[in-house]
């Protein structure tokens, strides 16, 4: 699944350059003649196989992340679903408001060796987990180059990312294996983070687009702090006006902590997927 990521990677960064060598030998009084990039609405659907590394801290001494694969049985790999649409608000078309929105939570069961140190206690024995894995975003893009068949532009907005990790069994109190309780403990957070980026799109046939963007950020606002890396490119045949498949890749890298107030949570994300993509344009 990597070794086919990072090939599919390769094959867009040729595309990308070969769409700059096209970019350089247009003319600007081209006539726009490409039809996907002239729609004002689009909608997609995606089913996605994603491979997943997740390393998590909570409680109020936010100790040693731990690896939620290896130490409670989390699949490594998770078939997941998202959306996405594109409004061009303007009638020239170079203002848009894109939105998107993907669900990567997981249920998990392990009988631990040993203990888990997490939210300030330790898990032993049986231990039943969930982790919620949510984000959407919502960006406004700007096209400075939109000529014949090819589309470039810069973009600015928030990521909405839901982040809840929830562990039930038994566990130890103040490393006293005489105070043994029994039951369920989470902690969960909401973080809005800001961020920028560029896209480009190209028809590399009259029916057969390349879209690829780029978004990251790094911040310390007071208690929160986080840096974002996602890398994602499609590939969509429209088989008729309005209708189109593809197939998609993307990759991200997420590191966000909150230390302060009552909820305490820190995450450090990767993701590598591959997805198929039905789109509506109109």
């Amino acid at each position: 699944m990597k070794r086919l990521t990072s090939i599919a990677f390769a094959l867009v960064l040729v595309g990308t350059t070969t769409v700059g060598n096209v970019v350089s030998a247009q003319r600007l009084e081209d006539v726009q003649d490409n039809r996907y990039l002239g729609d004002r609405f689009a909608f997609t659907v995606s089913g996605s196989i994603a491979d997943l590394t997740s390393d998590v801290a909570a409680g109020r001494t936010l100790g040693g992340l731990i690896n939620l694969e290896d130490l409670l049985g989390f699949d490594e790999q998770v078939a997941t679903w998202g959306v996405g649409g594109l409004w061009r608000f303007s009638q020239s078309g170079r203002h848009s408001i894109r939105f998107s929105y993907a669900d990567y939570t997981r249920d998990a069961y392990k009988a631990v060796s040993g203990t888990i140190p997490i939210f300030d206690v330790e898990f032993l024995g049986d231990v039943d987990s969930r982790f919620v894995n949510r984000f959407g975003t919502l960006f406004y893009e700007y096209s400075f180059t939109n000529l014949n068949k090819t589309e470039a532009g810069i973009g600015a907005g928030f990521g909405f990312y839901s982040y809840s990790l929830r562990l039930s069994g038994r566990y130890i109190l103040d490393n006293d294996p005489n105070l043994e309780e029994f039951g369920s403990i989470s902690e969960s957070i909401i973080a809005p983070v800001p961020a920028v980026g560029f896209f480009i799109n190209h028809a590399l046939r009259p029916n057969l687009i390349l879209d690829f963007s780029t978004r990251f950020i790094t911040l310390s606002i007071g208690p929160h702090e986080g840096r974002i890396f996602s890398t994602v490119g499609d590939l969509t045949w429209y088989f008729t006006r309005h209708f189109g498949v593809g197939l998609g890749i993307s990759s991200s890298d997420v590191v966000y902590e909150n230390s302060g107030g009552d909820t305490r949570l820190k995450v450090d994300l990767r993701q590598n997927s591959l997805s198929l993509n039905g789109s509506f344009v109109f």
